[in-house]
């Protein structure tokens, strides 16, 4: 939609483009929108503006370095890219275009799979949806999970209980065959510490509470699952949502990808837009 919306800007403008430079500037001033949301707000605000280490988008010109290999890592894709699960409300609020209040609300679980809500309100349902998700706070980040998705994901009509989105997130991690939380720990914070050590020495950012519920759960630390670590390490206090082992691997694939922000078959300057 915000695509189209350019093309018609653009189309005012021009006289003498066809469809195809109309589509592709689009698509450039639109990713350029993306990644100004990305590298400007969204990972400041997940990594602290702070400890952003090289992340910020350059103010004039773009680079693109065609040796930087753009696939995305296992553990990234397969577990700490998954944070926000932790972070889902279970009651979507919907609220008014202008801005003037709460309109609806629903439980989450009832609308999987049914699209009925975003033509809603003559036609504005998912504006709605969109108002009420700037409005709404997220849940924190931590080691607990809306039941929405963790007891009722994707019911059957007439069953009342469904999957669970974190059980699925472990077991995929385990058909991937991603290490377990240690390892990742001692690669991202703490390259001395021993996973055989057992139960006497405890991660950092790890609550009493929280390693003694995990020995109620695992036989040895190394077993510890790397999105149940992952969400159960508590953020250190400098300014990442997330704790410094899914901070610190969310930031190196931000890098990654920082080196492919401009393709070179675009047409106009990005720093233009």
């Amino acid at each position: 939609r915000e695509h189209n919306r350019i093309c018609d800007l653009i189309k005012n403008v021009t006289n003498d483009w066809n469809d195809e430079n109309i589509f592709q500037n689009a698509r450039r001033i639109l990713i350029a929108e993306y990644q100004s949301i990305v590298y400007g707000e969204f990972l400041p605000a997940l990594h602290g503006s702070q400890n952003l280490g090289g992340l910020e988008l350059l103010k004039e010109g773009s680079f693109y370095d065609d040796k930087t290999n753009p696939s995305i890592t296992n553990e990234f894709a397969t577990a700490s890219y998954r944070f926000g699960h932790s972070m889902i409300q279970g009651i979507i609020e919907l609220f008014a275009m202008d801005n003037s209040g709460k309109v609806d609300e629903f439980v989450l679980h009832n609308e999987f799979l049914d699209t009925s809500r975003l033509g809603a309100s003559k036609g504005k349902g998912l504006e709605n949806i969109i108002m009420g998700l700037i409005n709404q706070p997220s849940q924190t980040f931590d080691k607990d999970v809306t039941i929405q998705v963790t007891n009722f994901l994707f019911t059957d009509k007439g069953i009342d209980f469904g999957g669970d989105l974190v059980a699925r997130n472990i077991q995929r991690g385990r058909d991937h065959g991603l290490p377990g939380f240690c390892c990742y720990y001692k690669l991202y914070q703490d390259q001395s510490f021993n996973c055989t050590e057992g139960w006497s020495e405890r991660y950092e950012g790890f609550s009493i509470d929280d390693w003694t519920l995990l020995q109620s759960i695992y036989d040895n630390p190394s077993d510890i699952d790397l999105f149940t670590g992952g969400l159960t390490q508590k953020p250190n206090g400098d300014g990442p949502l997330t704790g410094h082992v899914f901070d610190r691997m969310i930031g190196k694939q931000s890098i990654t990808l920082r080196s492919l922000l401009n393709e070179p078959t675009r047409l106009i300057p990005y720093h233009r837009y």
